[in-house]
């Protein structure tokens, strides 16, 4: 994955912290949804969806981000790092996609 399009690392950091404002800022802006962030191998989506934040994770999904890219860290996906981590709520919206 690739890091070019817009402030990827904002993007990130947006949607680890569920601020649905700022996801929705650096999207229009051009920050590419699926960029894995370079020191934590994953993106924007599987931080949302691992910390447990559902509306970030759907404006970022609506966004363009793949439901099947897989974290360089740890080889997880969206819906898996959020039944990791207990999220059913976030887990189950994901199913449904």
């Amino acid at each position: 994955m690739g890091s070019a399009g817009g402030n990827w690392k904002a993007l990130y950091e947006a949607a680890k912290a569920g601020n649905v404002d700022e996801v929705e800022f650096w999207l229009d802006a051009g920050a590419d949804p699926n960029a894995q962030h370079v020191e934590f191998g994953s993106t924007p989506l599987i931080a949302a969806a691992e910390n447990g934040h559902l509306a970030a994770a759907k404006v970022l999904v609506l966004g363009g981000a793949q439901l099947d890219v897989r974290s360089d860290w740890d080889k997880c996906t969206a819906l898996e790092a959020a039944e990791a981590k207990g999220h059913s709520d976030v887990a189950a919206w994901l199913k449904e996609q």
